[in-house]
């Protein structure tokens, strides 16, 4: 048995790892990937800023030990026993082993030694919103297909009973969808096999309480769910109250808990995500009379903070991101873009932003946020994340149900008439301006290798190139008959989730994109 042993993953894989090897008791610390991989699946890499690729420095001491590059332990293990082991504690505590993914450096403590590990063969994990960096960006090592259709570059589709714009999450062998069906009158949760798409179960988690009265273009299924390392939470508009359970990948309800009562004065439904953060797991319940922003405990239900957040209803999704040096807790509406302290809810600045109602998730860059909306007014704009507020920028083009997107200092966007923007982040300035569609846009642009996939309502997917240079249209893809949720682009697969229409009759399908 391997003790006193700290998994060191990659920056892309922290988040997942902190939370599922806790249990099993392993010390979780991040820092910069340094490995690739080799033929024979183990390559040291020296990295700027990093210890040198032979050398760790030991627990307290300030010396740089040299580290054989044959990798042995003072027990004597070879390199393929130590990994064994390392695998079979992990997978003995909690049946974890499935988060086990891509690249992993295991240091054990005594003796100092550095063992790395690459798993580059194994698929990633989009374990929740936005996916492991919360900005919609795929892994680096991401190369999906540009093209498909109904018959083309179809790994498998499997039908979806009832209707929900959520996306779908991905976690090790498993898919998680959240659904609604009308005529069964229940909100429940799916899991999928990832390499079959065979459902393997269909959890019921509210029979009856659906909303009377949605808006026609949201559903009863909007939040994506969240993996937090042992269970899957659903959120969900029930009985008037906003619920969360927490579900065993097994399928088994753990808790299940109102955390606060859903009384919007528009009747049009909930679509919040929300977002974990440091064991907490963070609500936004945006009604004009009793809106608030909350966290509860993601293991028990119980509630940590509440905030106070009222003026008008708005359907955003809270994030938390490193912005201007610190982590922020961001989310826009009721005429603003809002920053709070995220462990503790307390307000720590605001900027104006003209629309009163907003649906995206903020986006960010160094030192500044962006959000777009489209009631009583349009706008977008960029807002400096220092502490004051200020405005840098704004315009009136309108981004209402999906977010915006940003990479190297430019903002891209796809507005709710299907075009298409590129700005610089740092004023706003157009860089280009391209009709990609008609129809409306609920989803929010995806980055794969460097190109930006954004797919329009009418079922059509846009792949263009990631540059600020001029638009430039990689393929143009049709698949079903409407498209509400988000897209997932891992390295096996495009999980998309669209909707096709028979004589009335609409059915929608999760279908895995990509070729064999």
């Amino acid at each position: 048995m391997i003790k006193n042993c700290a998994v060191i993953p990659s920056p892309t894989h922290f988040g997942i790892l902190s939370t599922s090897l806790k249990s099993a008791k392993v010390s979780v610390i991040p820092i910069p990937s340094m490995i690739t991989p080799s033929p024979s699946g183990i390559h040291f890499s020296p990295v700027p800023g990093t210890i040198p690729r032979n050398q760790v420095k030991c627990p307290g001491t300030n010396q740089a030990q040299a580290v054989p590059t044959r990798v042995h332990s003072q027990n004597r293990f070879t390199k393929r026993a130590v990994i064994s082991a390392i695998l079979t504690e992990i997978s003995s505590r909690e049946k974890l082993i499935a988060s086990v993914q891509k690249k992993f450096i295991f240091l054990p403590m005594k003796p100092c030694l550095l063992l790395a590990l690459t798993l580059s063969a194994q698929a990633l994990d989009w374990p929740h919103w936005r996916g492991p960096t919360a900005d919609n960006k795929s892994d680096a090592s991401v190369k999906p297909v540009t093209e498909w259709s109904a018959e083309k570059n179809v790994l498998w589709k499997t039908p979806i009973s009832g209707r929900g714009h959520s996306s779908p999450i991905v976690v090790g062998k498993k898919i998680y969808l959240t659904t609604a069906d009308l005529d069964k009158d229940t909100q429940s949760l799916i899991a999928l096999d990832r390499d079959s798409g065979k459902i393997i179960w269909n959890k019921v988690i509210h029979q009856g309480g659906l909303a009377k009265k949605i808006h026609g273009e949201n559903s009863h299924a909007s939040a994506t769910p969240q993996w937090d390392g042992t269970h899957i939470l659903t959120t969900f508009q029930n009985d008037d109250m906003i619920k969360v359970s927490a579900v065993t990948p097994e399928g088994d309800i753990t808790w299940s808990k109102s955390v606060g009562a859903y009384l919007p004065s528009f009747p049009f439904g909930y679509g919040s995500t929300p977002v974990l953060y440091k064991g907490l797991f963070i609500i936004s319940i945006g009604t004009e009379k009793a809106g608030s922003i909350l966290a509860i405990d993601a293991k028990t239900g119980e509630q940590k903070w509440s905030t106070s957040r009222l003026g008008h209803d708005n359907w955003s999704t809270p994030i938390v991101a490193k912005v201007s040096g610190k982590e922020q807790l961001l989310i826009s509406g009721i005429g603003e873009i809002q920053s709070y302290e995220p462990l503790t809810g307390k307000l720590s600045w605001k900027g104006p932003l003209n629309p009163l109602s907003t649906c995206g998730t903020v986006v960010w860059t160094e030192d500044t946020v962006f959000a777009s909306g489209g009631y009583p007014t349009n706008g977008t704009a960029g807002i400096k994340a220092d502490g004051s507020g200020e405005v840098l920028w704004s315009n009136k083009e309108r981004c209402y149900e999906q977010s915006l997107f940003s990479h190297k200092d430019y903002i891209y966007a796809v507005t709710d008439k299907g075009v298409g923007f590129c700005w610089r982040a740092s004023d706003g300035k157009e860089m280009w301006k391209e009709r990609l569609g008609r129809g409306g846009v609920m989803a929010s642009p995806t980055l794969a290798n460097e190109m930006i996939f954004s797919t329009i309502k009418t079922g059509v997917t846009i792949v263009y190139k990631a540059t600020h240079e001029g638009f430039e249209k990689v393929a143009e893809n049709k698949l079903g008959d409407d498209t509400y949720a988000t897209p997932v682009i891992l390295n096996d697969g495009i999980f998309i989730r669209p909707g096709f229409v028979d004589q009335g009759e609409r059915q929608e399908f999760l279908y895995k994109l990509g070729t064999k």
